[in-house]
């Protein structure tokens, strides 16, 4: 970066906003001003890393604070396209989100926050997990924006979510219909190798304590096999067609996941007239 262009930065706008929050003299307005510098780039954000106390974040990160949203916001923002921020703030701020009681707005900017710090690519993307998200979905899933980021953080643990599912019928449905979105929008996140195996595991008789739950993870399973060539070849080399047709047999009075086997069946096999509608047979 040349001279020129580091003089057009604003550093001197940074040192009296983090000053007055050093000093506890800060205001929402200050805070929102130091969250709109951050878009001038990695210098700012590097800058108001270093000049906040990390106690200001660990003090006031916490339920009932007014200023909580503008706060993960300014977190978010100091972190975007920011590897050496994130690795620093995310370590720091996300244990403190199993104590706050979140609403949509606050838990929306949060999960920002965790998908900005955990991009591929990203150390931190090692750290997702079920024990990161779980204090997110006591909230009702009704929000676009809000589902759209549990959505986005499920691949990596795609097998973590559906045990959790199955263990927790009053959300069970809902979290495997995430995987399932997340499985449609991100099918190159999910690890063939581990959660191809794990589906056809639970797809085994008597497998799932919750037993309306198996046409949910047929569904998984076949839209899998349907977008990812290799889950197709690794569900084959597991004789996935041997599961699903025993499937057939074992279900027939679960109309929803008679259709999901027949559908597995076909991508699977190649070769939609080798299938015999289920009304004929």
């Amino acid at each position: 970066m040349s001279e020129e262009e580091f003089c057009l930065i604003p550093v001197h706008k940074v040192k009296p906003l983090t000053d007055k929050i050093n000093d506890s003299t800060y205001t929402e307005e200050k805070i929102k001003e130091l969250r709109a510098l951050c878009v001038k780039g990695r210098e700012i954000q590097d800058l108001i890393m270093k000049s906040v106390s990390d106690d200001f974040y660990l003090n006031n990160l916490k339920t009932g604070n007014p200023l909580l949203f503008v706060i993960l916001q300014l977190c978010n923002n100091m972190c975007v396209q920011n590897e050496e921020t994130q690795n620093h703030m995310f370590p720091l701020i996300t244990p403190l989100f199993k104590t706050i009681e979140w609403d949509i707005k606050t838990a929306t900017i949060a999960l920002s926050f965790v998908i900005t710090c955990t991009q591929p690519g990203s150390p931190n993307r090692k750290y997702i997990s079920m024990d990161l998200i779980e204090p997110f979905l006591k909230l009702p899933a009704t929000d676009e924006e809000l589902e759209f980021r549990i959505v986005v953080l499920l691949p990596t643990i795609a097998n973590d979510a559906m045990d959790y599912a199955l263990k927790h019928e009053e959300i069970c449905f809902v979290l495997l219909e995430r995987v399932h979105d997340a499985l449609e929008c991100q099918p190159e996140f999910f690890d063939v190798d581990t959660v191809i195996p794990h589906l056809l595991q639970l797809i085994a008789p008597d497998r799932l304590p919750v037993k309306q739950a198996k046409s949910k993870i047929v569904a998984i399973f076949a839209t899998f096999v349907g977008c990812s060539e290799p889950a197709r070849r690794k569900a084959l080399e597991l004789k996935a067609v041997d599961a699903i047709m025993n499937t057939k047999k074992i279900d027939r009075d679960d109309p929803i996941l008679l259709e999901w086997s027949q559908l597995s069946l076909r991508y699977l096999t190649g070769d939609i007239d080798d299938i015999t509608p289920e009304g004929k047979q």
